[in-house]
């Protein structure tokens, strides 16, 4: 797997090109209009995008990214702080869903950067039409934490989701 990272103090060291950065975009909005509709075109939905994802970047948030002969086949999103990690996104390009081999090496990615954290607990959130992320979730061991109008909140404590990922911190 190429493992690129962020902007700031990320896995494996590195910067986010904004070639890849539009990229991130691009396979998040694919994967998400399947799920709800755009309401706006591609061009202003990815000036919007931007803003927040730099202002995630400001704030610590951090990439894995699985890129395969240049490009993005998948990443995983996360934002550590002290009191929880939190799972910003995980997508896996259309070509390579259901069969395990790009979603597994970000999982075990995802696990080797849950081992250098001392947060206890790893949280994130589901769109309500996304079963396909939800069913991932509950079988990794997240229980439900609460729900919104649009979607549910998952939470787990970082050893559990280490054992369930086949690593031990050893903390």
């Amino acid at each position: 797997m190429g493992e690129v990272a962020g902007r700031r103090a990320t896995p494996g060291g590195g910067t986010l090109t904004d070639d890849m950065v539009r990229q991130i975009h691009d396979l998040t909005w694919a994967n998400m209009t399947r799920i709800v509709p755009a309401s706006e075109s591609r061009e202003a939905d990815y000036r919007k995008w931007r803003e927040a994802f730099d202002r995630n970047e400001a704030a610590g948030t951090r990439h894995i990214l699985h890129v395969h002969a240049g490009a993005l086949r998948g990443y995983i999103s996360y934002t550590p702080t002290t009191t929880e990690v939190y799972w910003n996104e995980a997508q896996v390009h259309p070509d390579d869903q259901g069969k395990g081999i790009v979603l597994r090496d970000l999982l075990n990615s995802f696990a080797a950067m849950l081992m250098r954290e001392t947060a206890p607990a790893v949280r994130t959130y589901a769109n309500r039409r996304n079963e396909r992320s939800q069913a991932l979730l509950l079988k990794l061991g997240f229980t439900i934490a609460g729900t919104t109008e649009r979607g549910v909140r998952y939470v787990i404590a970082r050893e559990d989701l280490l054992r369930r990922l086949g690593r031990r911190s050893g903390r």
